[in-house]
């Protein structure tokens, strides 16, 4: 158990340092610039003044910072959030950071930050349990750093890394101890695609017992409380347009390449790199023919994949590749397990375009390091 603490320590000390550098050579010393806010969003004055991009609109990790300063809403700040009935459903990152600090304002986005590295840890730690089982070295859990939730989380403090890690910590801990039930619970309470956790667990047990485990069900409870708590609380969401044909999204994608303003060379490189990543779909849909024995947990991780390709995900990489991560995961790890390494190459392909997007803040931290 210490060796794999020491490949989860690993992990998350590669990920402060790399946040430690970016901040102090990109973000000039001030932390909240991983949280990738734009200054086209206001920002509550209650709140101190954060790292703003200029001419942007942010990312995601802004709207969870606000919502772990205003956990129940008794501030009012989401007003602030561009959907907020969406963004206060996946309250466990948020409300844990809040609760680390106390609620205490000048402790939240460091707690924040602690959850996003525990959550890098874990699954690190949790990976190596995994690769040990299979009889490969413990520092395959070192890996945990290439999934793609996990580079974007640490790069931009995203809360799907944790996510992330319940997955591996859903094949590495035995099918209905308590811990992994836990870890369903958790789940769910993370994001709304945690739920097929929920779902790949009551197959797993299905299969392997015959019966039905009410306690799996019940892992859906908390979730359903805090879901249920803030559709009183907040209005419904704006609506949204999806398409009805399976992979319609992604076809469209592919049909409409992005068209970039960079030099000419820079352009056709991120160009080619945008279709790299998404030919990370038609690789693990193959995979996922091929692995044997089938696993029930794959079949219910690849709704996401079914569903994510009618909705509006697939214009960057930072987006499907986070999103769907579970996937990409559970078939890495199911498929290395069956001797099917070709099951890591849609991560490759992805990271390979996630990569190519860093190299800007890279760049910054090289030029600090050697002036």
């Amino acid at each position: 158990m210490r060796k794999f603490a020491a490949v989860g320590l690993a992990a998350a000390s590669l990920a402060l340092a790399f946040q430690a550098l970016t901040v102090h050579y990109n973000y000039g010393g001030n932390w909240t610039g991983l949280f990738c806010i734009g200054d086209r969003w206001p920002q509550p004055v209650e709140l101190a003044t954060p790292y703003q991009f200029h001419e942007s609109w942010g990312y995601d990790g802004q709207a969870y910072r606000l919502i772990a300063h205003d956990p129940f809403l008794t501030r009012g700040f989401d007003r602030y959030l561009d959907d907020p009935r969406y963004r206060y459903s996946r309250g466990l990152v948020s409300v844990t950071a809040w609760a680390l600090a106390l609620g205490d304002d000048r402790w939240i986005d460091t707690a924040y930050l602690v959850v996003i590295l525990i959550s890098v840890f874990g699954g690190a730690y949790w990976l190596a349990m995994v690769a040990a089982r299979f009889g490969y070295p413990a520092w395959f859990g070192i890996l945990f750093l290439f999934a793609p939730a996990t580079v974007v989380g640490i790069d931009r403090l995203t809360i799907d890394v944790v996510l992330a890690a319940l997955c591996v910590a859903f094949v590495a801990l035995q099918p209905g101890s308590g811990g992994w039930l836990v870890t369903l619970t958790l789940a769910a309470m993370c994001r709304e695609t945690g739920f097929l956790l929920i779902g790949a667990g009551f197959m797993v047990l299905l299969k392997s017992t015959g019966k039905v485990r009410p306690a799996v069900l019940a892992t859906a409870v908390p979730a359903l409380m805090w879901l249920g708590w803030v559709a009183m609380r907040l209005p419904p969401s704006p609506t949204t347009r999806a398409g009805f044909i399976p992979l319609s999204g992604y076809l469209a994608r592919l049909a409409h390449p992005l068209h970039y303003t960079f030099p000419p060379v820079i352009r056709v490189i991120t160009q080619t790199l945008d279709y790299t990543a998404l030919a990370a779909v038609p690789v693990a849909l193959w995979c996922l023919w091929r692995i044997r024995p089938a696993r029930p947990e794959l079949f219910a991780c690849v709704l996401p994949v079914l569903f994510a390709s009618l909705l509006d995900i697939w214009s960057e990489v930072y987006a499907f590749g986070r999103t769907m991560t579970p996937f990409w995961l559970l078939l890495a790890i199911r498929g290395v397990e069956g001797g099917l390494w070709l099951a890591l190459v849609p991560i490759a392909l992805m990271d390979v375009r996630i990569g190519w997007q860093l190299g800007g803040e890279v760049l910054g931290i090289l030029r600090g390091l050697v002036t």
